[in-house]
């Protein structure tokens, strides 16, 4: 046996396609927003890692009206905060907090009846309260509500949300199946006095109070959500089904203080007096500050402080400006790189047709640009969509039209090539057809996922387990590839049906500790409490007893690796992904 440490980053990337995870800093050039994301605790579990992460979307700190005040201050979301709240028309908007995002849930009809009920609500409501006493039916019959309201009751959306909020009307939700296809497609169902929402294989439930209370994978593995006594949505609690993995919180008024998980290992947090989050120091013990500088838009952030890496050295910081409208200008990374954004809108229809430029300043003085513009459109429910964007960068041009439903691309011309892609009535990619590329997609009915590709006359067929687990693939040029899991669905074989067979055994952690191929050999790895590689060794196949040499040792890892993305290749053609957001 040979240490292999200095393999460890190849391991570190093998073992990605179990744990691949991407957070950082992205701005949003359609709105002119600023989004970034951390992970406070990544708590190992035998099955997945119980996480605590927040974000930050600039465009939900702007107006402390419509904005996000949440658990970690303003602007900052988390999907601990997740809630769901019925609309007067039988909705259901579920506010969404790993986004910010409102996701919107309808029947394919419109419950013309249930806007009729909430307005018939509304007049008693609204006569009760003008009159300060409770009014019989036949008292009620005499009056009107204004005429002016009445219609905004028919026909606005928004104006009824805020009436229910008013006067505190609240709506019995239905048991009819909800739709969604706003951020890919998604379900919604009110039964057993419960909400369960499903998408990509993961179901959340919901309590009568739109209460995030338990999360299930498509192994039925769980978390579970607890509440405080005292703050029926202040979530006090998460653990996984047996315990094992935990999160508890404490909460100082309204705001998270700390959070404290199974190992001991803790998180803190600081605001100061306007609500905004200040200061962090996460599980890992590694702090940043946070400052807001801008005196028109007091929750904007402007600066973070990477305090823990800039022990010994100068203050290694990222910055961030914005215009009048509370829109990003300015992006200064942490090595000191910049960017710079600038806005335009058409004079004839500003809220419609606008643009982004942005500048790429280099080290040595050099720029670069890109320009975008944008074109909104409205929907049949009055609602607007991105239906058009045009880029130029670097002398090449690219059109790319959206489809209403989701958001996903109808077309894309790129100097004068046309793509065209057509989807299913759930927002699947059906077909994909271009000048250098035709694909066409089936998917099976259950679990939404793909059954078969053609890409360029190959054709790849796909089957899965009853938990929606791939267990085979195999195409038109004889490839096959077979997947064996644990309970928790792990894979523990990858076999190409008679050529090669890698097999994964896993430790208390969910982490491979060893990956095999009984031709070449194996790959043991060890960890620390917190999930990182601590060291890895090989072994050379049964069949040889000596220890191998550094040169083997390596030669096995390279083969295992190079023989597992082989295997990938086959699973997944190129450009396509086997979810429902292919």
């Amino acid at each position: 046996m040979v240490k292999m440490q200095k393999f460890t980053y190849i391991l570190g990337f093998f073992l990605a396609v179990f744990t691949l995870q991407s957070f950082g800093v992205n701005i949003n050039r359609v709105n002119g927003s600023l989004n970034i994301s951390y992970v406070d605790f990544s708590v190992p579990g035998y099955a997945v890692p119980l996480e605590l992460v927040r974000s930050y979307n600039s465009i939900t700190a702007l107006n402390e009206t419509s904005g996000w005040s949440g658990a970690f201050g303003w602007g900052w979301t988390s999907p601990i905060e997740t809630t769901l709240t019925v609309t007067p028309e039988k909705k259901v908007i579920l506010r969404d907090g790993g986004t910010g995002n409102n996701v919107i849930f309808s029947s394919a009809q419109p419950n013309e009846k249930a806007i009729e009920t909430f307005s018939v609500r509304v007049k008693k409501a609204f006569f009760e309260q003008q009159k300060r006493r409770k009014l019989s039916e036949s008292e009620l019959s005499q009056l009107e509500l204004p005429a002016s309201m009445i219609e905004k009751l028919k026909t606005e959306p928004q104006f009824r949300a805020e009436i229910a909020s008013r006067f505190n009307i609240t709506t019995d939700p239905g048991s009819e199946l909800l739709v969604s296809s706003d951020y890919g497609y998604q379900t919604l169902q009110f039964r057993k006095n419960q909400w369960f929402r499903e998408k990509d294989g993961i179901v959340q439930i919901f309590d009568k109070d739109g209460r995030l209370i338990r999360q299930i994978d498509k192994n039925g593995f769980y978390f579970e959500y607890l509440y405080g006594n005292s703050n029926k949505y202040q979530i006090t609690e998460i653990h996984d089904q047996d315990k094992v993995t935990s999160l508890k919180l404490t909460w100082k008024g309204d705001r998270i203080v700390s959070a404290i998980d199974n190992r001991g290992r803790k998180s803190s947090y600081q605001y100061d007096g306007l609500g905004n989050l200040t200061q962090v120091t996460d599980s890992n013990q590694q702090t940043y500050v946070f400052k807001y500088e801008t005196k028109k838009f007091p929750h904007l952030m402007t600066q973070i402080d990477y305090v823990s890496e800039s022990k010994g050295r100068p203050l290694i910081s990222r910055g961030f400006r914005y215009d009048e409208s509370g829109l990003i200008t300015y992006h200064r990374d942490k090595d000191g790189l910049e960017t710079l954004y600038s806005y335009g809108r058409n004079s004839t229809n500003p809220d419609s047709n606008f643009w982004t430029k942005t500048t790429y300043k280099s080290p040595v003085g050099q720029q670069q640009e890109t320009y975008e513009e944008f074109f909104l459109k409205l929907r049949t429910d009055g609602s607007k969509y991105l239906y058009k964007q045009d880029v130029k960068e670097g002398g090449v041009t690219s059109s790319t039209l959206f489809s209403s439903c989701c958001g996903k691309p109808l077309q894309i011309t790129k100097n004068g090539e046309v793509t065209n892609f057509k989807y299913t009535s759930d927002g699947l990619l059906k077909e994909k057809i271009g000048p250098h590329e035709a694909i066409k997609i089936e998917y099976e009915p259950k679990w939404n996922k793909v059954s078969k590709v053609n890409q360029n006359g190959v054709v790849s067929t796909y089957e899965y387990d009853n938990r929606g687990n791939l267990t085979k693939a195999f195409n038109s040029k004889n490839e096959k590839v077979a997947l064996s899991y644990d309970k928790y669905g792990r894979i523990t074989e990858l076999s190409d049906l008679g050529k090669k067979t890698i097999t994964f055994k896993y430790g208390p952690l969910g982490k491979p500790i060893l990956i095999s191929d009984k031709s070449i050999g194996s790959v043991k790895i060890s960890y620390d409490p917190d999930g990182r590689i601590l060291k890895t060794e090989t072994e050379l196949r049964a069949s040889t007893n000596r220890r191998p040499t550094e040169e083997e040792s390596k030669e096995v890892v390279r083969k295992i690796l190079g023989g597992f993305q082989n295997l990938l290749d086959i699973i997944r053609p190129a450009g396509i992904g086997l979810s429902s957001e292919t």
